[in-house]
């Protein structure tokens, strides 16, 4: 008997101390319930499982095959983390760095090919007009007629022997008529009359003739005529 009032002591004491133990659980949760019921939903914290806490790193099982690429293309699909921050201003821009070294010379190109020949230009204005000519006469005489800056001028000399030139200026007022623009002469002998030829610069041609005699002494008494163009 004494051991069955022991059994019965033990079952009672157990009993109530497993009462009280169960109604402070009780009276702790409803206070949470009643605030959830009255406030609402609260904002998860860092601590939940939607924002995690930024330290924390949990490190995924790895997927053989297949499986590790649809879990990284998963992952490149999933929205941005709501709970980051705002994203910053751009920073200023940072100085302009150094110009870089001068690269080298690449090789020449191939020499290109040769244009097509231009057109002649116009002629351009007629330089110093000096010409000389020389004839022989009867009598051993020589004749040389000479342009020079602008002056026609017959010469006569005996040839046996050789002796020196007598000048006749053909271009003063007793031979008047000689074109300014002269710029060729020429000289014949028949018999003994001299025939004295120049060019002028446009394409005219004048003359003008002078007799001699034996002793070489010239008459030029006619003037300058013009010829008919050629």
């Amino acid at each position: 008997m004494g051991s069955a009032v022991k059994v019965g002591r033990r079952a009672w004491l157990a009993g109530g101390f497993a009462v009280p133990l169960a109604i402070a659980l009780v009276g702790a949760s409803v206070p949470a319930m009643a605030a959830q019921g009255a406030g609402g939903a609260v904002a998860p914290g860092w601590s939940s499982s939607k924002c995690p806490e930024p330290d924390a790193r949990t490190l995924p099982a790895k997927a053989p095959g297949k499986a590790a690429k649809a879990a990284k293309a998963k992952k490149a699909a999933k929205p941005a983390n709501s709970c980051s921050g705002q994203k910053g201003d751009r920073g200023p821009q940072g100085p302009k760095g150094d110009r870089g070294p001068k690269g080298d010379r690449g090789p020449q190109g191939p020499k290109g090919d040769r244009g097509p020949k231009g057109d002649r230009g116009p002629n351009g204005a007629h330089g110093p007009c000096e010409d000389i000519d020389t004839a022989l006469g009867l009598s051993d005489t020589e004749f040389s007629v000479v342009l020079h800056r602008g002056r026609t001028t017959l010469g006569v000399r005996e040839t046996a022997p050789i002796g020196s030139y007598t000048w006749k200026d053909l271009t003063t007022q007793l031979n008047p008529g000689h074109p300014r623009n002269a710029c060729g002469v020429s000289i014949d002998a028949v018999g003994f009359t001299v025939y004295v030829k120049v060019l002028t610069t446009t394409g005219d041609v004048f003359e003008n003739q002078c007799t001699y005699t034996p002793a070489a002494v010239l008459t030029c008494p006619s003037g300058w005529t013009a010829i008919i163009r050629p």
